[in-house]
């Protein structure tokens, strides 16, 4: 699974969450917005499913063939206006699943 991020005023990029530790908070350093080596930009599939979710849909289903993901929407609940300082049910991003085939037996 990976975060694609919206919110900090750049173009959107994506978390590469496996290089994470949720335990230090490395979602939230300071220097928010800062290039960070877990940080990619985002493919053509993952680009144009994300126009699809800023265009309203809250799931896409991308990609072709084996390559398959599936990108739902993230929006803000009452618990994160807060610290996001945006109106509850803004969309924040959106987070990557990528699909594989399980074999039929």
């Amino acid at each position: 699974m990976q975060l694609i991020s919206l919110n900090d005023g750049k173009a959107p990029f994506i978390y590469e969450l496996s290089h994470i530790d949720a335990s230090k908070d490395q979602l939230h350093p300071k220097g928010i917005g800062v290039e960070r080596p877990w940080h990619r930009r985002l493919g053509p599939i993952e680009a144009d499913a994300l126009k699809e979710i800023l265009a309203g849909k809250e799931v896409v289903l991308a990609g072709k063939g084996t390559g398959r993901e599936l990108i739902g929407a993230v929006r803000a609940a009452a618990s994160c206006i807060k610290c996001h300082q945006v109106a509850q049910d803004t969309l924040l991003g959106a987070f990557r699943y990528p699909l594989a085939e399980v074999p039929r037996e």
